[in-house]
């Protein structure tokens, strides 16, 4: 379905590594999610999500195992709520994908909407921050909205790949991708491919100049 596709950028997120760790440390260190997901409580679920992916990798804890240890983490009053979506068997024995998608699915907060659109409108890389980890946060942003509306409602203009771009801290970086920008357009439109592509030549940019990536 399209609200199902609309998930699948963040969840492809929040997927194991390839040869993921074996055995259980501890559990990790997460806070109860208790289903209140507002822009007014500071709490969404894809922030809540995010914090147990981290944390269960820190952890090392079996991806086999995280959707058990995930359910640890969630309230009475959420656990009730979905089982009345299906037996709480169904999610023990459900793929981390699945569940995290079921999970999104129940407890989106549309009201964070326009929270996500201010964050997108005002990117800027951060003092102490890489080139890779704001292209990254940058991605992650656009991986949230996408869960709640379509690509071209996000990129209906060129304003967030103008805002993305204008967001470096390197004057001259920003230069060469505003000409790139205008090129590329032509050819891919301003969607969801012309911002990757964006990312992509910023991080090959970043990556021949080691002193602007740290």
């Amino acid at each position: 379905s399209t609200a199902s596709a609309r998930l699948q950028p963040f969840l492809q997120t929040l997927l194991p590594a390839t040869d993921p760790p074996h055995g259980t440390v501890k559990l990790p260190a997460v806070k109860l999610f208790d289903g209140n997901t507002s822009a007014q409580a500071g709490q969404t679920i894809h922030l809540w999500l995010r914090s147990l992916y981290h944390a269960l990798i820190a952890a090392n804890i079996n991806p086999q195992d995280w959707v058990s240890v995930a359910l640890t983490y969630l309230s009475a009053t959420v656990q009730n709520r979905m089982a009345s979506l299906c037996p709480m068997t169904t999610f023990i024995r459900m793929p981390w994908i699945n569940f995290c998608q079921k999970l999104l699915e129940t407890f989106m907060s549309y009201d964070v909407l326009q929270q996500l659109y201010h964050k997108l409108i005002n990117l800027k890389q951060l003092s102490r921050e890489s080139v890779a980890d704001y292209v990254a946060r940058a991605h992650q942003y656009v991986a949230e909205f996408l869960t709640y509306k379509t690509e071209n409602e996000l990129f209906f203009d060129s304003t967030i790949h103008r805002q993305f771009i204008a967001g470096f801290r390197n004057t001259s970086m920003t230069t060469a991708l505003s000409a790139q920008m205008n090129t590329l357009s032509i050819t891919l439109g301003h969607g969801i491919a012309l911002f990757h592509e964006l990312a992509h030549v910023a991080l090959k940019d970043a990556r021949s100049r080691p002193f602007d990536i740290r």
